[in-house]
């Protein structure tokens, strides 16, 4: 099919994408910030945000390269949510991370939806889905088994799994 959007999308499909391992977090908030579409004053505004949602005050002069995987998707997380994108697309990131970094993450999933942005979210995470989500839909082989209100669909797939 086709998906037709106007606005801003904010990716985060795989972690790392967008982030450049050789420039310190602070270079990869302009990085980022720029290749999402945020402007130079919108992302100097969002910076001191960015650096307290994804709690790396004490590493944002340090490169990328010497993240691990849970900070990586901190950064890239604050980066691209702080950006208000009209569409956020999440695949898999909130499976990193400690359990706080991930309640934050709802809770920000939760304001965004708020402030009217759509959020895609790919997960094998049921309860995630069922949690995050208001509508799911169910693929195997890449048909579609069932669509609709997310706990349903979710039900769906854990009585067919058995």
């Amino acid at each position: 099919g086709h998906v037709k959007v106007s606005g801003r999308v904010a990716p985060m499909i795989e972690l790392g994408v967008g982030l450049e391992g050789d420039l310190d977090g602070c270079e990869n908030v302009f990085l980022y910030g720029s290749l999402i579409g945020m402007g130079m004053r919108q992302i100097e505004a969002a910076y001191q945000d960015i650096v307290a949602f994804s709690g790396l005050t004490d590493m944002m002069d340090v490169p990328l390269r010497q993240y691990s995987t849970g900070i990586l998707a901190r950064l890239g997380f604050a980066i691209a949510t702080a950006s208000r994108p009209d569409v956020l697309l999440i695949d898999e990131v909130l499976a990193v991370g400690d359990e706080e970094f991930r309640r934050n993450c709802m809770r920000r999933i939760e304001e965004l939806r708020r402030l009217g942005t759509t959020v895609v979210l790919v997960s094998h995470d049921l309860d995630t889905v069922a949690a995050v989500a208001s509508r799911a839909l169910y693929l195997e082989a890449g048909e579609a088994v069932a669509i609709g209100p997310a706990v349903e669909v979710v039900e769906c797939y854990r009585n067919r799994r058995g």
